[in-house]
């Protein structure tokens, strides 16, 4: 491990909400020198619940796939995210339509704020014609054009 990844991990250690937040964020992601180990990346995070969880829920849903965000149990984090972050919405959404909850994916999509991006609107078209396989699809493609994984 680099000296600053040390030196950032011994910060998270004694309590540094700023490094929590980079040690914690790395561990998910596997990235800086970190290697990926989501239970270690939402130790560091869930420690700064509930003061922080507007950042940690933004955090978990940028950096986790839906599969691992299942896997972690972290779907009402990632509900919490989806109300101010597009990543996060499309994630909730398409478990949304996992579940055939259609009038709730609906709902979500609807929202006209500063997470409503094009991405979210070109799904509203699908999921408004009742047609959940396609809205999926629609979400899994935009979602892999932008970096993140569904899966």
């Amino acid at each position: 491990m680099r000296r600053e990844n040390i030196r950032l991990r011994s910060l998270a250690k004694y309590g540094d909400k700023e490094a929590k937040l980079k040690v914690g964020e790395a561990y998910l992601a596997g990235t800086g020198g970190f290697a990926k180990d989501i239970a270690v990346g939402l130790e560091y995070l869930h420690s700064l619940m509930p003061q922080e969880k507007k950042r940690v829920s933004e955090i978990i849903a940028k950096s986790l796939s839906l599969e691992e965000i299942l896997e972690f149990q972290q779907i009402n984090l990632v509900g919490s995210a989806a109300t101010f972050d597009e990543d996060a919405r499309l994630k909730f959404v398409a478990w949304l339509l996992v579940r055939g909850e259609l009038e709730q994916a609906f709902s979500w999509l609807e929202r006209d704020d500063e997470a409503t991006g094009d991405r979210m609107k070109s799904c509203l078209d699908k999921v408004s014609s009742r047609n959940p396989l396609e809205a999926l699809k629609r979400v899994g493609r935009d979602s892999c054009k932008s970096g993140q994984k569904m899966t």
